[in-house]
């Protein structure tokens, strides 16, 4: 496999994706050939049948989009297998009506012709993709150390700078949240990180717990009730910490600076907004 056409291919796929989340439906499916098969599990919506051709996948495409109020779908990692593209991919929406967010990963496997999309395979289980696919190697992130140094302990985790997976924030334009250790839907420790433009107001909600809040950059602003008032605002600099108890209505706000935030808390959590 000529590297090119590998990442040509990586370049094909990504913005699929892109053109899924922007719900331009006719982009996602422009590299498809025109006898091109999708296959999604029986348990999908949708997955009973195979679609056949670009007219079809964009059906199927933009009716499993239309039951989300909001939410993206992004490929984690692509990983090469001959003819074939395996891609994890992490969705992360709102479902129409509803308040609560829903996380799922997954597997997509493509299959090429060049640089045509002839088939893709979603699976529900990453290791039946990577089956299907023909990958018999186990993908292991190897964090090395120096010599003379002890390998990291079990249960260790790192996330370099480099590798944190901004996404952006439902209902706030311009603002970025990723999170960095854990899960938001697990009971285990949450590590997170919030990026605001500057003058983001926050409006008045809520979490169900206790959270320590640590101004890294910028400047950040916080108030106390269930109505948004600027008066109210405390104003916290970079290097500033506090402590949000479980269930206390408050509302935030950034100066001209922006401001970026990390949050640590024990999940499930979630941003209960009180209009």
């Amino acid at each position: 496999m000529q590297p090119d056409v590998q990442e040509n291919r990586f370049s094909i796929l990504k913005a699929a994706y892109e053109s899924f989340n922007r719900g331009d439906m006719a982009a996602a499916v422009v590299a498809m050939d025109p006898n091109v098969e999708w296959i999604e599990p029986a348990e999908f919506p949708g997955g009973r049948r195979p679609y056949r051709g670009p007219k079809d996948v964009m059906v199927y495409l933009a009716n499993s989009r239309a039951g989300w109020e909001e939410g993206r779908s992004n490929p984690e990692l692509l990983i090469p297998a001959g003819d074939k593209v395996v891609v994890f991919v992490h969705a992360r929406f709102r479902r129409r009506g509803s308040a609560d967010w829903h996380e799922v990963r997954l597997a997509d496997v493509y299959t090429f012709r060049g640089l045509v999309i002839v088939s893709m395979h979603a699976f529900a289980s990453r290791d039946d993709a990577l089956k299907f696919a023909g990958v018999t190697a186990k993908f292991t992130i190897v964090l090395t150390s120096p010599r003379g140094q002890e390998p990291p302990p079990a249960g260790f985790a790192a996330v370099p700078p480099d590798e944190i997976k901004w996404q952006p924030e439902a209902g706030l334009p311009g603002v970025q949240v990723a999170i960095l250790l854990g899960d938001s839907d697990k009971q285990v420790p949450i590590v997170m990180r919030v990026k605001l433009p500057p003058t983001t107001n926050v409006m008045p909600h809520t979490h169900p717990n206790e959270r320590t809040y640590t101004v890294l950059a910028g400047e950040w602003k916080l108030g106390f009730g269930e109505k948004f008032e600027a008066e109210k605002l405390r104003t916290f600099p970079a290097g500033s910490v506090y402590s949000l108890p479980a269930g206390v209505p408050h509302f935030q706000a950034t100066s001209v600076q922006g401001a970026l935030i990390q949050i640590e808390s024990t999940g499930p959590t979630r941003t209960d907004y009180l209009n």
